[in-house]
């Protein structure tokens, strides 16, 4: 009986992140037709401009924004064609795309954080949680192109972090070209961003940089990004203008407090259940959810410190689980989105935050590794968390009560009759 649960043990140590995805994937696929994908005229949109790809035509460049008129590059459109084109045609191959994502999300979350701490436990609690998250399920819940940000952010991260290491191959300068276009393409504030958090860390390390390796990244880019050079190019680069007119006109700090409020409290609302999840400016708070938020926001306070120093939490022992690599990025990471966010000068909405997705949940897997380590608490916490996420996880399917297909023939319909479809595609000719 022993050798049995011993290698019972023993086989889940060895496929644990794999046992961690299926639970995330069986959780993402569990309330689907409940979902609300489709109760907003952008599904069908991007259902359009998809479903001109898998015919064969040249998309080169998406539809504009709902702020300022900014066309984003038509990488998000191909990112779903595959599982379109495997559907053949039905739109829940959008939806598909969006859940295999966010799987996905949860395994590099997992890699990326066995690199920086070489603890697999806490990669396992990381990942466990990431794939409980209630935020996760909802940004897998409809497709959009901010909602893929997580995966290619994190994957980014982590090629970086070799990169950093000296341990980077050619292949991960390729990997780390292509998850550069993907982010930069699919939202404005991950071209803000990780340019930045690049350059800054690449000087902070010093880092001696192959020429050939350079190479491969650069070209990695611009294959990624032709599309969107070639439409640029043969128009007077009217969208990149607009992006930095756009940029000239917001980036001013006008609204300061509402980019502090939507910080503060996408760290503290990811991971209670108090909080309004799906809206950052739109607070609905009560008492419980203050003082809950304000003693999270004082452990966070002091987490920061020990996290700085080097110090565990209430006491003066000196731990360095995560790698001096990864404290700077994670750093970098926070610091120049928080300073976009201040900069910016209207109110926050929650995808200008999505590029700092799972952040909130690696510092909360810190933190319970820290408990473990100070009180040796372990199982006893990790399972009162879970416990805490799954709950929200009710909650949201409580909530999510429409489905999607109920809405599919008249949205179809209308964007399908619509004269300007073509012109909003903006197909190359």
């Amino acid at each position: 009986m022993k050798e049995f649960l011993f290698s019972v043990k023993s086989i889940f140590w060895r496929f644990n992140v794999w046992l961690i995805a299926l639970l995330a994937l069986l959780v993402r696929l569990l309330g689907l037709k409940w979902m609300s994908y489709a109760n907003f005229p952008e599904f069908y949109r991007d259902y359009g401009m998809v479903s001109r790809i898998v015919l064969g035509h040249a998309v080169w460049l998406g539809p504009p924004s709902m702020l300022g008129g900014f066309h984003f590059p038509a990488i998000y459109y191909y990112s779903m064609a595959p599982m379109l084109w495997l559907l053949h045609g039905h739109p829940l191959g959008l939806i598909l795309t969006g859940v295999l994502f966010s799987v996905l999300t949860v395994v590099v979350l997992f890699k990326i954080l066995y690199l920086w701490t070489s603890e697999r436990g806490l990669a396992c609690i990381g990942a466990l949680l990431c794939a409980l998250s209630v935020y996760s399920l909802h940004l897998a819940s409809y497709t959009s192109n901010p909602n893929f940000l997580p995966l290619f952010v994190l994957w980014y991260l982590y090629e970086l972090t070799l990169v950093l290491q000296q341990k980077a191959t050619f292949w991960n300068f390729l990997w780390l070209g292509v998850a550069f276009a993907f982010a930069t393409q699919l939202h404005t504030t991950a071209a803000l961003v990780l340019p930045v958090v690049t350059i800054v860390a690449l000087l902070i390390f010093r880092v001696r940089l192959t020429l050939s390796k350079v190479f491969v990244a650069v070209v990695a880019v611009f294959v990624m990004y032709i599309p969107y050079l070639l439409y640029e190019t043969t128009h007077g680069f009217t969208n990149t203008l607009r992006l930095f007119s756009l940029g000239a006109n917001n980036l001013h700090g006008g609204n300061a407090w509402f980019g502090v409020l939507a910080l503060w409290n996408f760290f503290v609302g990811t991971i209670t259940p108090f909080n309004a999840w799906y809206s950052y400016t739109n607070l609905d708070p009560n008492s419980l959810y203050f003082i809950v938020a304000g003693v999270i926001t004082l452990v966070i306070l002091r987490l920061i410190y020990a996290f700085t120093f080097g110090q565990a939490s209430f006491t003066r022992s000196q731990v360095r689980l995560f790698s001096k690599e990864a404290r700077v990025l994670l750093w970098l990471w926070f610091l120049v989105e928080a300073l976009v966010m201040i900069l910016y000068s209207r109110a926050a909405h929650d995808h200008y935050l999505i590029v700092l997705w799972p952040l909130p949940i690696i510092l909360l897997t810190w933190f319970i590794w820290r408990i473990k380590q100070m009180f040796g608490i372990y199982t006893s916490v990790v399972l009162a968390f879970v416990v805490i996420f799954s709950l929200q996880i009710f909650s949201f399917y409580r909530h999510a009560s429409t489905s999607w297909s109920a809405f599919l023939p008249e949205y179809k319909q209308h964007y399908e009759n619509n004269p300007n479809l073509e012109e909003i595609g903006s197909r190359w000719q």
